[in-house]
């Protein structure tokens, strides 16, 4: 991590990372390419849901790579509490921090296998330039972008499928022509020791109307 550079230290809760600072915040975005979701109200406009605001919140994946590049420190952390600010669903279980803090230090010891070859396959994504964010919206597990995904529109959805499963040609089928429909290229990921990736593209490319 450059010197002088932030470590922000999110809150924990269901093995999510809750973090509050706006530029602590802004930093893993524009620095680290950690770009979370914002769930929180805009204060002054508590009624409309197209603008979000603080808290971000930060998946298991991405609370690996944060500790991993020293973006993120859970010196300090502490459980989600209820304070008295602007977030649409207040964490109230905060007995769950505890178990949610212990495994964010050590993910890979204490996550069972598929949330560790997730963060294997997020890891490899991430150290190859992309920005990730969550790919629920078509179907996937991340969508990747070459860029801020405020600039940037995503270049492919991700699906992972672990070594020993055979893929379902049908399934496959379906995947494609979702991804394809929304413009973007899908890439099936395979976690083992080093992953491994198939993208699938439309042979035209994406060209004319």
């Amino acid at each position: 991590m450059e010197a002088g550079a932030q470590t922000a230290s999110p809150e924990l809760l269901w093995h999510l990372g809750f973090v509050w600072d706006a530029s602590a915040a802004r930093a893993l975005r524009e620095r680290h390419r950690l770009v979370g979701d914002a769930v929180g109200c805009v204060a002054g406009y508590p009624q409309q849901v197209s603008v979000s605001g603080l808290p971000l919140v930060l998946s298991r994946e991405e609370l690996a790579v944060g500790l991993q590049q020293g973006s993120l420190s859970l010196d300090g952390s502490a459980p989600v509490a209820s304070p008295a600010c602007n977030h649409r669903s207040a964490p109230a279980a905060a007995a769950a921090a505890t178990s949610a803090a212990e495994a964010a230090r050590a993910p890979d010891a204490a996550a069972p296998r598929a949330q560790a070859e997730r963060e294997r396959v997020f890891s490899d994504l991430h150290s190859r330039g992309y920005c990730i964010s969550g790919g629920s919206k078509f179907g996937a597990l991340w969508l990747l972008y070459p860029g801020d995904p405020s600039l940037y529109h995503a270049q492919f959805t991700v699906r992972l499928v672990p070594p020993d499963t055979p893929l379902d040609i049908v399934l496959l089928a379906a995947a494609q022509r979702s991804s394809h429909a929304a413009r973007k290229h899908l890439a099936i990921a395979s976690p083992g020791e080093q992953p491994t990736y198939l993208t699938l593209a439309p042979e035209a490319g994406f060209g004319g109307a």
